[in-house]
C-alpha cells in the first residue's frame, strides 16, 4: 500500500501505513515543532525488515518491531511516534553537518548522535503522553548501546 500523509510518503502493509498515519498525527497533534521537523527531513517512511535511516535519500526504513514494538496499540504509537522522530533527528545531522552525504563516522561520532538522538527523543517523549514504561524502554535501549550491536529492530 502506498499513500500520503502531510506530505510524507508511506508504504507498507496497510496496518502499517495506518500505524504510522496514527504515529504522525500525534506528532502533528502534541509536538508540532518535532513534526514540522520531521517533514523538513524524512520523506518517505517504508516498511522494511530492519530499521534504520538513510539520510541521503530522506528514507526512513521502518522493521515491524519498531512500529509494533510490544503489542499494545497505546504504547507502541507513542513509541513510534518518538522513533519517527529520533530518525529524523539522524537526517537533520547529516545535512546540517555532513552535507546529506550519509559518511562512514567513527564510533565516537556514532555515540554522540546517538545519544542526541536519544536526548531529543526523550523530550519528545514527554510532549506526546509518555508513561514510566516508554522512559523505561527508552533507559534500556540506551544502556544496551544498541548502535556497537548488529540491527534486529
Amino acid at each position: 500500500m502506498k499513500k500520503k500523509v502531510f506530505g510524507i510518503g508511506i508504504i507498507g502493509k496497510e496496518d502499517f501505513c495506518q500505524r504510522t498515519e496514527i504515529a504522525l498525527r500525534l506528532l502533528k497533534d502534541k509536538d508540532n515543532f518535532n513534526f514540522r521537523r520531521v517533514k523538513r527531513f524524512i520523506k518517505l517512511i517504508l516498511e522494511d525488515k530492519i530499521s534504520g535511516m538513510d539520510t541521503a535519500n530522506k528514507v526512513f526504513h521502518v522493521g515491524r518491531k519498531t512500529a509494533f514494538s510490544s503489542g499494545d496499540p497505546d504504547f507502541d504509537i507513542i513509541w513510534y511516534s518518538s522513533c519517527i522522530m529520533h530518525d529524523a533527528i539522524h537526517s537533520e545531522v547529516d545535512r546540517r553537518f555532513r552535507g546529506g552525504k550519509d559518511a562512514i563516522q567513527s564510533w565516537e561520532v556514532v555515540e554522540w548522535e546517538e545519544k542526541l538522538c536519544l536526548k531529543l527523543q526523550r523530550k519528545c517523549l514527554k510532549k506526546i503522553g509518555a508513561t514510566n514504561q516508554h522512559f523505561a524502554y527508552l533507559d534500556a535501549a540506551e544502556r544496551s548501546e544498541y548502535w556497537k550491536k548488529d540491527r534486529t529492530w
